[in-house]
């Protein structure tokens, strides 16, 4: 026949059936009857599946699925063809079966069918032909388009733009929180600053009240601008760390006596230490950034201890709050990831944790969360060499 060499010749996956006998099982009867009787028993449309005559296949679809003009043709039933295992291909095929009962010539679905090779999605055109203006039922062609590589890719790309679109949210957000977190600390250094110079009746004691109160801001303030200027040159692949011997206790020390007089009073800083390599002031800026992330969501006791291994030294950060959900442990080193904030406090720019592991990697250690009966923050480094 030449329909059969015209198919056999198709470079794509296309079969050719004769739906006759199906319209013969269901004949007399309407398609909405039909539809209810195949949607509801899962054996009778597997019955179904197995009507219609095959009239011609192309080598792609029987690479694809096996010949159907085989002596013994594949039966798809033994491969668990299974409603819950094949929803959409259930839904094709249901609508496939009772269109000849809705005057349904055409429909274009997309299901994920079970193959020679495995599971893969494919796009199913089907079509009748036609005798002038009327459908040949006997003659339904078939074409079945592997789309899996197709969809893996968009699924790879929508979820690319879904988390660009993460990113440019938060940094939105970013930039409301910047814009709070800077004037803050700015509103109260102008409104000191002139008070201080204008107001005359000012005790000695009050004056340096302000003095302190104006140096404090002015930290806060410089350590939100270091984190910003970190991100943007990370961003950039412009940031450098140095690797020299620093002593992280004494580095911690340091983080800890730049916070103000409440914030130091609730750490506690263990006497041992461990000599390591790393950038002194970018060590400082971890342990701040874990201190200040400890006062900000964890418990009111935050101890600070050092350590040595066989081949790093260690900094631990340990507050005794509830901790961070299991699910979160990772994200909470995202950039601009921020958990809700305390009532009374304003949200964090979201950088902190993000910013302090990133040095951490350059400068050769990694920082990671654990929860034992209290949250862990450990900061490592490797060691210095032994001088000798």
């Amino acid at each position: 026949m030449a329909e059969v060499e015209i198919v056999e010749a198709v470079p794509v996956p296309v079969f050719v059936a004769d739906y006759t006998p199906i319209i013969e099982r269901f004949e007399g009867m309407d398609g909405d009857t039909v539809r209810d009787l195949l949607s509801n028993d899962e054996v009778l449309l597997m019955e179904t599946l197995s009507l219609p005559r095959a009239v011609a296949a192309s080598p792609e679809w029987n690479r694809l699925y096996g010949s159907p003009l085989a002596p013994d043709p594949p039966d798809f039933a033994d491969r668990h063809f299974t409603r819950e295992a094949y929803p959409d291909l259930f839904d094709t095929l249901l609508e496939q079966f009772t269109a000849p009962f809705f005057g349904t010539t055409s429909i274009i679905r997309e299901h994920k069918a079970p193959t020679m090779f495995g599971d893969v999605i494919v796009r199913s055109h089907w079509k009748a032909a036609y005798d002038g203006d009327d459908p040949r039922w006997d003659r339904v062609v078939i074409m079945d388009l592997d789309v899996t590589d197709l969809r893996m890719a968009q699924r790879d790309l929508e979820a690319l733009l879904a988390e660009k679109q993460r990113l440019v949210d938060s940094k939105d957000q970013l930039i409301a929180s910047v814009s709070h977190e800077i004037r803050t600390p700015l509103s109260s250094i102008v409104g000191f600053a002139h008070l201080l110079s204008d107001a005359s009746d000012l005790t000695p004691a009050e004056r340096q009240e302000m003095i302190e109160l104006v140096v404090q801001q002015s930290g806060d303030l410089t350590n939100i601008v270091d984190d910003l200027l970190v991100a943007a040159k990370a961003d950039l692949g412009q940031l450098e760390v140095s690797k020299v011997p620093v002593d992280l206790r004494a580095q911690a020390a340091q983080a800890v006596e730049a916070l103000d007089a409440e914030a130091r009073q609730a750490v506690t800083l263990h006497e041992t230490s461990a000599r390591c390599l790393g950038d002194p002031s970018r060590v400082r800026q971890i342990v701040r950034n874990l201190v200040s992330n400890a006062i900000r969501y964890g418990g009111p006791e935050i101890t600070i201890s050092a350590h040595m291994g066989t081949d790093y030294g260690s900094l631990l950060v340990m507050d005794n709050g509830s901790g961070v959900p299991l699910q979160h442990r990772e994200k909470i080193f995202n950039a601009y990831e921020r958990g809700e904030a305390p009532s009374g406090l304003a949200p964090s720019l979201g950088l902190g944790l993000h910013i302090s592991r990133f040095l951490a990697e350059r400068m050769g250690g990694d920082l990671t969360y654990r929860y034992e009966d209290q949250s862990i923050f450990e900061f490592r480094l490797p060691l210095a060499p032994v001088a000798g």
